[in-house]
């Protein structure tokens, strides 16, 4: 195993442009590596009410990488195990504890803040090192802090103190930190949570630049990390977010350690970047395919090409997240820089290439080649060495045009302080600036909205662009007045064209009164104790809310008594725990979800989450859940006969019902269509329900006894004739008994 000459994590991005001096880290280590992941339930692995599959923890990716590049290694820590009651998934040895903070692991006290009171409390950091002595350490600790409402300054203090007794128990040892995963969910103790979590990342990568130690080496597991990636508790990564921590731990682990074996031949050769379009002094229009190659004789391949946008008027860099213009480095996130997409990966050139749109201005395009051992031809001071100075010219004379899409038009709010959104567009030179007019009407005089509170006087508000300016947001809007309101736009390109208020559609919309009562969803076919042929079924169920309305019905099909339990995910039965989006119908007050598989007789179990439009959330323990029952399949038809009048039989003229029996063998009668004929007419007549036609027609009869037995009321018989009936019967899994199937009866009114 050889260690690698490298930048630690995201800090050598930052010095590739800031010229920071980063030390670099050479060394030589035999025999596995010694890995210990320390942290709280990121780290240990966590499912919510541990009633689901179970999340495995990013460990489990993380020793996939490891094995998968042929990796010398070995976990090492006291536990085995997930969180207590989630179902065992993966049982990799770690040294991580499910609701602990920074100070537990520092000091070794329980989740109650108590001393070690028992063999599975943790023992503190001293003892771990100790027993352990790991050459890395993988540390996530401080969302625990955040939630319990602790300071910010406070947590970092006691990180730091953490890695200072590690580097005390062994100088040696590699300190992989990560800058904390986002918080999307709520806190009972800390109201600001999401921020302060952000802010906790922010102030870790400081921390870690500013210990300056190349073995304390900063995870960047921030960047890229989304929402999506949560489970439904919005705190806990799901498989995709245990996937994201893995990359960014590995990514920082291989630049330390090569683990081809010491026979491998390294590469220290870095590749030479060059850059095609734009050419140096030209100008290029605003959307341009920029474009060149990269050459290397080293033999490792290319792992990617970087690209950057200097706008040289303003000093900023492009920001490849949003389209806006700013430094390079925000929230410990390089926005400035991203990778370039390459032809191949794995010889000695490569083209490369990225789309960008632009305003028009002066611009220095910068690109840099990396390849699979990390070398590249930056040299630690000033800037990339490749680099075209150039202009963009844009050419622009048609009026961009701007639209809200939050509130929609015509659409009904709850009170509350609202986030107005919208979009735009221009086909050149691309949207520069969204004036927003917010109008409450229904006063004298008209109110305004002029971003902190309500004035008689007309105030137009620049929104927020993202997306070079296709999006817009006008943040915090006041609308805890019920009332009716109007939105207008101004909208404005880079060009200085301008949309006027008559340009653009108006929005009228409706403030009700606050929501703050959570939907109900029920499920009604299935229903709960049912037992059902196997066959492709819709699930079906209901939704109420009594304000906002229903905006969401998410469901969880579960086959029970398999090991692993699966989960219809739309398509298919997987073994990952799996929500279905509900098809709504009648103002979301039905939902449906369609054709799903029940053809493997087995006990099934549904569960619902509902959201109204208020955003008010009814989890899956809200709902009531429904547990069903998939039986073989039914592929004999079924049988119906009629009782009265029997075959032969004469009755009395008048109006009669008409009765009969009907049996099915496994999954039950579900219809019975009857037609009565009046004989010796030309044209036949036939019954239709209410009158005599000519038009053959069959009635469906009322079932009874849970379709034992089935009536036709009502059949006026008050012309003499004979008269003929014949029969169509349905049971549940589909069968047919067409009329030829059934027995005829003929009878005579007189």
């Amino acid at each position: 195993i050889m260690y690698k000459t490298t930048f630690p994590g995201q800090l050598a991005t930052l010095a590739l442009l800031l010229g920071l001096n980063i030390p670099s880290v050479e060394a030589q280590a035999t025999g596995p590596v010694r890995i210990m992941p320390v942290g709280d339930s990121i780290t240990e692995g966590f499912t919510p009410n541990g009633n689901a599959e179970g999340v495995p923890s990013y460990r489990l990716e993380f020793e996939s990488l490891l094995s998968a590049d042929g990796c010398d290694y070995e976990m090492v820590g006291s536990r085995t195990r997930n969180f207590p009651g989630n179902p065992t998934v993966f049982t990799g040895a770690h040294e991580a504890y499910s609701g602990h903070k920074a100070n537990h692991i520092r000091d070794g006290l329980d989740s109650n803040g108590n001393g070690t009171i028992d063999s599975s409390e943790n023992p503190g950091i001293d003892v771990m090192m100790t027993t352990h002595d790991p050459d890395v350490v993988l540390l996530h600790i401080g969302s625990n802090d955040m939630n319990s409402g602790q300071s910010i300054n406070g947590t970092v203090s006691e990180i730091e103190e953490i890695i200072a007794k590690i580097t005390s128990a062994n100088s040696a040892t590699k300190v992989l930190v990560a800058n904390v995963i986002p918080w999307y969910g709520s806190s009972q103790a800390n109201s600001n949570i999401q921020a302060d979590t952000q802010e906790l990342g922010t102030k870790i990568t400081t921390a870690i630049a500013n210990l300056n130690n190349p073995n304390i080496i900063l995870t960047d597991v921030r960047s890229g990390f989304t929402q999506s990636m949560m489970q439904d508790d919005l705190i806990h990564p799901e498989s995709s977010g245990e996937a994201h921590i893995a990359d960014a731990f590995y990514n920082e682990y291989s630049n330390i350690y090569s683990c081809d074996g010491p026979s491998q031949t390294v590469d220290f050769i870095a590749p030479e970047t060059f850059i095609t379009v734009p050419a140096v002094a030209s100008s290029v229009s605003g959307t341009t395919t920029y474009s060149g190659y990269a050459t290397d004789i080293g033999g490792s391949g290319f792992d990617k090409v970087w690209v950057a946008v200097r706008d040289n008027n303003a000093n900023n860099w492009y920001n490849f997240t949003d389209g806006t213009f700013g430094p390079i480095t925000q929230g410990g996130v390089d926005v400035g820089i991203t990778n370039s997409s390459l032809s191949n990966t794995s010889t000695d050139y490569t083209d490369w290439s990225i789309t960008l749109t632009l305003p028009a201005g002066n611009y220095t395009f910068f690109a840099l080649a990396f390849d699979n051992e990390g070398n590249n031809e930056y040299s630690g001071s000033g800037v990339w060495p490749t680099n075209h100075d150039y202009n963009v010219t844009v050419t622009d004379s048609t009026i961009p045009s701007a639209q809200t899409t939050h509130p929609s038009n015509g659409e009904s709010l709850n009170a509350g302080v609202v986030d107005v959104l919208g979009n735009s567009s221009d086909d050149i030179s691309g949207v520069s600036r969204v004036r927003v007019r917010i109008q409450r009407l229904g006063t004298a005089p008209p109110l305004y909205w002029n971003g902190t509170d309500w004035s008689s006087s007309i105030t137009y508000l620049d929104a927020n662009l993202t997306n070079n300016g296709g999006n817009w947001t006008l943040p915090g809007v006041d609308l805890t007045a019920p009332a009716n309101y109007r939105i207008r736009l101004i909208a404005i390109d880079a060009a200085g064209n301008v949309a006027r208020v008559t340009d653009n559609s108006k929005t009228d919309f409706t403030i009700n009164e606050n929501d703050t009562s959570a939907p109900i969803a029920n499920t009604t076919s299935p229903s709960d104790g049912e037992s059902k042929s196997a066959g492709v079924f819709d699930v079906t169920g209901s939704a109420t809310d009594d304000i906002s309305g229903v905006s969401r019905v998410r469901v969880r099909i579960q086959r029970l008594g398999s090991s692993p339990s699966l989960y219809w995910n739309g398509n298919t039965w997987i073994a990952s725990v799996s929500y279905v989006e509900a098809n709504l119908s009648g103002n979301g007050e039905n939902w449906t979800v369609p054709s799903v598989d029940l053809s493997v007789p087995a006990n099934y179990r549904i569960r619902l989450i509902a959201y109204d439009v208020a955003g008010n959330i009814a989890n899956a323990n809200l709902n009531p859940r429904t547990d069903f029952t998939i039986t073989l399949n039914d592929t004999n038809i079924p049988s119906a006969q009629t009782t009265s009048p029997f075959d032969g039989e004469s009755v009395n003229a008048g109006v009669i019902d008409i009765v009969g029996s009907s049996t099915d063998d496994v999954s039950g009668v579900s219809r019975v269509r009857v037609r009565v004929q009046r004989l010796g007419t030309s044209p036949a007549l036939f019954w239709n329900g209410s009158n005599w036609t000519s038009t053959s027609a069959f009635v469906d009869a009322v079932l009874n006894n849970n379709g034992s037995s089935w009536t036709l009321p009502n059949v006026n018989l008050s012309t003499p004739a004979s008269y003929r009936i014949r029969l169509i019967v349905h049971d549940i899994a589909g069968n047919i008994a067409r009329a030829s199937d059934n027995g005829l009866t003929v009878f005579t009114s007189q």
